[in-house]
């Protein structure tokens, strides 16, 4: 039997592929904090499209009764409707694209942590912008300018509607939870676990187990 000394191999252990890891609690909690915003925009998206509905045929039949209902003031009540659920529905695409970045955090894809904080911050931005601004303002606060006979009608139905109380609580709700939920997602996915999960793993070198058999 040879005396000569086996030398050690330097091997390179194939990597564990980082899908198949298990994401720690804070990635976790991160990423279905992600998936509430998206459910919280959902529910926000129904009432502002039901609000906005039932307001704007409150100031059709506002104008009915005041024989001031023309073709001009139906392109205004369209118009009203139009920008207020479009503006709904960027909100409620941006969660979206928040609640699909949530599924690859989980995988651990440090591409969607980075977007993430970047949308994240910019939807903490807005809440908290809209969450100052919100005592001073309700759901009838607007005006449409011009100085022209209809518009003044248009204004005075606007003035004129009868909006539920529930409804301006639960989006003054939903914006505040949607708020601390952003920020939540900030703070998770900055932890020292989240970061571990991550980073990119390094190469092992070692020896392979054949060598000792």
């Amino acid at each position: 039997m040879s005396s000569e000394p086996i030398n050690p191999v330097p091997y390179e252990p194939e990597p564990v592929p980082r899908s198949e890891k298990t994401p720690p609690p804070t990635v976790v909690y991160a990423a279905w904090s992600q998936y509430a915003i998206l459910a919280l925009a959902v529910v926000s998206t129904i009432i502002t499209v039901v609000s906005t509905t039932d307001l704007v045929s409150q100031m059709r039949d506002s104008l009915e009764r005041s024989d001031t209902l023309s073709s001009e003031a139906t392109t205004i009540l369209s118009l009203i409707q139009f920008v207020t659920i479009g503006l709904a529905v960027v909100m409620l695409l941006f969660a979206v694209g928040i609640g699909i970045l949530g599924y690859f955090n989980l995988r651990g894809k440090n591409g969607a942590r980075i977007t993430t904080w970047v949308l994240a911050g910019i939807g903490l931005a807005c809440g908290v912008c809209s969450g100052v601004s919100a005592p001073f303002s309700t759901s009838t606060d607007v005006t449409v300018t011009g100085g022209d006979e209809m518009t003044r009608a248009v204004n005075e139905a606007l003035a004129g509607v009868d909006v539920p109380a529930w409804q301006n609580t639960a989006s003054i709700i939903l914006l505040l939870i949607s708020t601390l939920l952003y920020l939540a997602v900030i703070i998770l996915l900055a932890l020292p676990n989240s970061n571990d999960y991550f980073r990119k793993d390094p190469p092992i070198i070692g020896i392979p187990p054949s060598h000792f058999g």
